[in-house]
């Protein structure tokens, strides 16, 4: 089932408004809190997304971790990811996908 224009117009605006907002909250709101509303406000529209978890090991061994929300196939909340390998919230295909983009 393909998504409606609607659907990425609404997904649009989230992306757009979630990181805004985050900002300015007297608290910590990192990757995952706003991958978390992005996903919650999708779903109260009926719109399916999935967070995605994934690493990052650069040179200098220091392990990183980051969180996105995944929509239409691209990250709509979490900024760049394509540092980052998918742990959790992905298929072995887009896992596969995602290797192809970052290793050449």
């Amino acid at each position: 089932m393909e998504a409606a224009p609607k659907d990425f117009d609404i997904a649009a605006r989230i992306a757009y408004v979630i990181p805004r907002v985050a900002r300015r909250l007297p608290f910590r709101s990192d990757c995952v809190p706003q991958a978390m509303a992005g996903q919650r406000w999708l779903l109260s529209k009926g719109i399916a997304s999935t967070i995605v978890i994934g690493v990052d090991l650069p040179g200098d061994k220091i392990f990183n971790a980051h969180a996105w929300l995944q929509y239409g196939g691209s990250a709509i909340i979490g900024g760049n990811v394509t540092r980052f390998s998918p742990l959790f919230g992905t298929d072995d295909d887009e896992r596969r996908r995602i290797r192809e983009v970052r290793e050449p």
